[in-house]
């Protein structure tokens, strides 16, 4: 049995408990084992809400239970909360420290579905890009529960992408008190959440911190690369658009050709653009942004602070990224222009960056 008012009153909490003789109980972390003569162990886990029960928090339509502290390496972050009426429009926000939102889950009809929160599925040789779709947030009545990965939002990515030894995973989150806040239709319920680090594992929260801002910076960059890619892929589609409706005309065709040609050449030394399965990059040489890849699969792989070369491949990378960077700025003051020029003069749509 179990009582939330100091023993005033009692109700049964057996569940599948048979009667039986209990010789020991004992609480470890967030589960309590029960120890049955003769019967075996039973297992209560998580009782981390029953811990709450009673308290003043208890009341009104919603209620966010404190989640149990995550460790890192070992267990996501699980949120429940209870729902007294159904709501009409739900949503549920990691935030840290700075007050940044990692993630943010949805539900509802008011709200859209919920972004990604698993881990990246890319990775390894020939890895792809994506993560799997999260379920949205249940505004049924009675006890839910959602979980973070601990993983920050991954690397943009784009279809198609085909990546040898890396990946586009955002890095896990380092040791600290972060915030879950559930806003359910306009109000907002908030609790603290602990992320320690694995003891199993050697590496110090400070390590651990200094793995994270590495990986951070390296996210980033990998997202500058795909979005350059993305972007050039749009705008040549556009320029094709754009060729297709002016009836040949060839002041317009040279201006494309020429635009194009320039940009596939700054793609092709961002991604390796002949890749085009799994096994292609054992006869094509991976470019930037699968070396930047690779960097956050390597340095994200574990629990430890960044090797001393790590930093030193990033610097080199940045720098071979910024050339392109620049390359494709100069095409863009110069060949887009001139495009769109011509695209004027036909009195076309303009393309935009």
């Amino acid at each position: 049995s179990v009582s939330f008012d100091d023993g005033d009153h009692w109700q049964s909490l057996s569940l599948n408990l048979p009667d039986m003789p209990v010789a020991d109980l004992i609480v470890e972390r967030n589960d309590l084992a029960i120890a049955g003569h003769g019967r075996g162990f039973y297992i209560l886990d998580n009782i981390g809400p029953l811990r709450q029960a009673g308290t003043p928090t208890m009341s009104g339509d919603a209620v966010l239970f404190k989640p149990n502290n995550a460790i890192r390496s070992y267990s996501q972050a699980t949120v429940q909360y209870i729902l007294r009426k159904p709501a009409t429009s739900i949503t549920l926000e990691f935030v840290d420290a700075k007050g940044t939102v990692i993630r943010k889950l949805t539900g509802g009809t008011a709200t859209p579905p919920a972004p990604a929160v698993e881990p990246n599925a890319g990775g390894g040789r020939g890895g792809r890009g994506g993560g799997g779709a999260a379920m949205p947030l249940s505004t049924s009545v009675g006890m839910n529960s959602a979980t973070w990965n601990l993983r920050y939002p991954d690397a943009t990515s784009f279809p198609g992408m085909i990546l040898w030894g890396g990946n586009v995973t955002g890095p896990m989150a380092p040791p600290g008190t972060y915030t879950v806040k559930l806003t359910v239709d306009g109000k907002t319920l908030s609790q603290p959440l602990v992320v320690e680090r694995n003891p199993l594992y050697s590496a110090t929260d400070a390590e651990l911190i200094e793995q994270f801002n590495f990986l951070i910076q390296v996210r980033d960059k990998t997202s500058e690369a795909n979005n350059a890619v993305i972007q050039i892929r749009k705008i040549k589609s556009d320029v094709a658009d754009r060729v297709a409706k002016a009836n040949g005309d060839a002041k317009l065709k040279g201006a494309a050709d020429q635009l194009v040609a320039n940009l596939s050449q700054v793609e092709g030394e961002i991604y390796q653009v002949k890749n085009q399965s799994g096994q292609d990059p054992l006869n094509y040489p991976i470019k930037i942004n699968n070396w930047l890849a690779g960097l956050l699969s390597m340095v994200g792989n574990g629990d430890g602070k960044p090797t001393t070369e790590a930093p030193k491949i990033f610097i080199d990378l940045s720098a071979k990224l910024k050339v392109q960077t620049d390359n494709l700025a100069e095409v863009f003051s110069k060949d887009f222009i001139a495009f769109n020029a011509e695209v004027k003069r036909l009195g076309l749509e303009p393309v935009i960056k």
